[in-house]
């Protein structure tokens, strides 16, 4: 039950009235009536919500409903709000979903539907909650069907919302599939998920290097003789404006960090394969010079784009040296924009919604217009979150800093592990692991001081927390084809440490007596999914995605939609 049928179910089982509830919660008449009638709901936690409670007890108390008490209706509620919270986000997701992937313009949405458009910003922001979700679905649901007719508007709407051909038949059957899907909890982000992931589990940085000659690019001492400024009219002088920046960056000798944040349509682009490859080598060129990237993603599209476009940058983050982030507030689907900084120069970038074609990109190094578009990039930094943090070996100062705090965060975990978990190890096994494999003093001291900070974690974690495990034990004929090895990643070793198969089995036998002596802890032993990669997932918080070789390196995903996926997501043997 939602909130509003909750308050009046309690209200008739403890056979109490409005003003009598409002005298002994001490809310208003007016406060009870809203709630009653659903247009109002108090926060769990607030001085309202405890103040209710606290009344519907006390009169439960005074007729003899004594089996009511403070507990439970604080439980009851609580569940009420929680799954009241669940919808929306559901809603919510699908909502922004529905927007990018049919283009749909908020101004013709709130004509449409009779809403006032900044109302529909803040939904889609998610600073505001629509009162009734089923209803604001429906609305919405025939906004659509009325509005997108064409063979390829169908198509689109097939694409993001999984529409059968019975779904599209006609303007009523298209509503309810699309009210139905705004609200269902049936996502199947799988595909897009695991593709990324195997892409992440089979990258080898070496190879990659190789392919592309990455270490053959040459940096020129001779400058770039850029202009003061200069004007891009139109796609195609748009992109020689892109490769201009990236020319410009590259031979200069400036060695600060590059900038770049757009939510330019990539179409128009995407269409000059060879306009891709001389961005793209226009990146590289930046990072084999030794740059930093603070990159700003355009994730305001549907999920699977959204995936594509990670997976298309998985090589350039295996360098280390790009820091992703994305804005959490897109207030406009008018105005399109671009800026990329470097100190060599600033690009700018502007058109109109469905108007590439007549947009304008404007480059510049004066030193003045370069200072106030660096400020710029600064001020949009400080708008935006974290995507993700990418750490390698030269940053396991700051990566140690991180695992430190990572006892501190409340939630239940779902391990999807390569290699059994370090902390059902025995302190025994370990010391013969590393006898076994001559391991050097110093990176035999670092895995055993991680050893214990794991246990640590391990034991305080399990007093406030469920712990899963998904582990694939191998047979011994697989295990000489590939020896595991140690899940100590997490300090980035030198050397590799790999158990034999008699240490292995060892390992798997604690790993299973600790699923039997410890409550929260659930180990299930699963078919295999990477041989390369562990997934670490603290639920509704970050996901640590650990690729433990070619290179060592540790993704920490923030965006809840992709920690939702992850969550969710369906594994893949890997074969």
């Amino acid at each position: 039950m939602n909130f509003r049928d909750t308050l009046n179910y309690y209200i008739e089982t403890v056979g109490t009235s409005g003003k009598e509830l409002s005298e002994h919660s001490g809310l208003t008449p007016s406060v009870i009536s809203r709630y009653r009638s659903g247009n109002r709901e108090p926060s769990i936690g607030s001085s309202q919500f405890a103040q209710l409670i606290k009344g519907l007890a006390e009169i439960a108390e005074e007729k003899g409903k004594t089996h009511i008490t403070v507990e439970i209706l604080t439980d009851t509620f609580a569940g009420a709000l929680n799954s009241k919270e669940e919808e929306f986000e559901i809603f919510h997701r699908h909502f922004i979903t529905l927007l990018t992937g049919l283009e749909i313009s908020m101004k013709n949405l709130a004509d449409g539907i009779n809403y006032d458009m900044s109302f529909l910003y803040r939904i889609r922001s998610g600073e505001r909650r629509p009162q009734n979700i089923h209803e604001m679905a429906e609305l919405i649901a025939g906004y659509v069907a009325g509005s997108f007719s064409s063979p390829d508007e169908l198509l689109k709407i097939q694409k993001v919302t999984g529409a059968s051909d019975d779904d599209l038949k006609d303007a009523d059957s298209l509503k309810k599939h699309i009210s139905e899907w705004l609200v269902s909890e049936e996502v199947d982000y799988s595909e897009s998920v695991d593709s990324f992931l195997h892409k992440m589990n089979d990258f080898n940085l070496d190879e990659f290097i190789e392919a592309i000659h990455f270490n053959d690019i040459k940096i020129p001492t001779v400058p770039f003789h850029l202009p003061v400024s200069r004007s891009y009219y139109g796609i195609h002088d748009m992109r020689i404006g892109e490769l201009d920046f990236f020319k410009a960056t590259a031979l200069s000798k400036s060695d600060a960090p590059v900038f770049m944040c757009a939510d330019m349509p990539m179409n128009d682009m995407a269409e000059d394969m060879d306009f891709n490859k001389k961005w793209m080598m226009g990146i590289a060129a930046a990072l084999r010079k030794g740059l930093r990237l603070n990159m700003i993603h355009n994730i305001d599209r549907p999920f699977s784009e959204l995936m594509l476009g990670f997976e298309a940058w998985i090589p350039m983050y295996m360098t280390g040296q790009i820091s992703p982030y994305y804005l959490p507030d897109i207030n406009t689907d008018i105005y399109h924009h671009l800026l990329y900084v470097s100190g060599a120069c600033a690009l700018s970038g502007e058109c109109i919604n469905g108007y590439h074609d007549h947009g304008k990109y404007y480059l510049t190094n004066n030193k003045t217009e370069l200072d106030y578009y660096n400020k710029r990039s600064r001020d949009l930094l400080k708008k935006a979150k974290p995507l993700m943090k990418i750490y390698r070996k030269d940053d396991i100062k700051a990566f140690s800093g991180f695992l430190a705090g990572i006892s501190s965060v409340k939630c239940d975990h779902h391990h999807i592990l390569s290699q059994p978990p370090l902390y059902t190890m025995s302190e025994e096994l370990l010391k013969d692991i590393l006898d076994s494999n001559s391991i050097s003093k110093e990176t035999g001291d670092a895995v055993m001081e991680f050893f214990r900070l794991q246990q640590e974690g391990f034991d305080s974690m399990g007093e406030v927390a469920e712990i899963t495990d998904d582990l694939h034990v191998f047979d011994e004929k697989t295990f000489k084809e590939r020896p595991v090895r140690l899940n100590a990643d997490g300090i980035f070793p030198s050397e590799d440490i790999v158990y034999t198969y008699e240490q292995y089995t060892e390992h798997v036998r604690l790993t299973e007596r600790a699923a039997e002596s410890h409550a929260g802890y659930t180990l299930n032993i699963v078919e295999p999914a990477f041989r390369n990669i562990s997934i670490y997932i603290f639920r509704d918080n970050f996901v640590v995605i650990s690729k433990s070789k070619t290179p060592a390196i540790q993704f920490v995903i923030y965006h809840p939609t992709m920690v939702n996926a992850l969550d969710n997501l369906v594994l893949i043997t890997d074969r």
